[in-house]
């Protein structure tokens, strides 16, 4: 067994780079938004989230939005609410499927999939790099660290946070 003072440590160093990692997301984020325009109207530029989501669609799609939820691992009314900021954004559209009509898709408009290519692609670009220096047993290690500290995390309260009373 570790000494707890000792994992309190290791926690608290991982804390403060991740915060970096934050920081820097924003600081990419900001650049992106500047350059493309864009925003969610009035309340404001996208998020984390929403690039995220776009990425999948471009990636992946068209999709539903139950398929959204499901690639992204989220409940299919936060997908939903995340599919409408990105199509209010002008970043997503929705069309009816042409093999079943009764069916909605979600694609990336194509004036922006440049935008959203690019921005995920700049956003990855250091994590590809610091990739390559890692040992396969460093990068299964590295790997399993995120996906239990991620599990530990309420992945749906960060992706759709609660509402604020009001």
């Amino acid at each position: 067994m570790r000494d707890m003072t000792s994992l309190d440590d290791e926690a608290h160093e991982l804390q403060a780079t991740i915060f970096l990692m934050a920081t820097a997301f924003r600081r990419q984020r900001g650049e992106f938004l500047t350059n493309g325009s864009l925003t969610r109207g009035s309340d404001g530029p996208i998020a984390a989230r929403h690039m995220g989501a776009a990425e999948k669609i471009l990636a992946e799609g068209p999709l539903t939005v139950g398929a959204l939820a499901s690639l992204l691992k989220i409940e299919v009314t936060t997908a939903s609410k995340i599919a409408t900021e990105l199509e209010e954004a002008g970043i997503v559209q929705r069309q009816r499927d042409p093999e079943d009509r009764r069916r909605i898709l979600l694609e990336v408009v194509p004036s922006q999939r440049e935008h959203v290519n690019e921005f995920m692609t700049n956003l990855r670009s250091p994590l590809v790099r610091a990739i390559e220096k890692l040992t396969p047993e460093e990068l299964a290690g590295f790997k399993r660290g995120v996906k239990l500290y991620t599990a530990e995390l309420d992945v749906e309260e960060l992706v759709s946070p609660p509402e604020a009373p009001g």
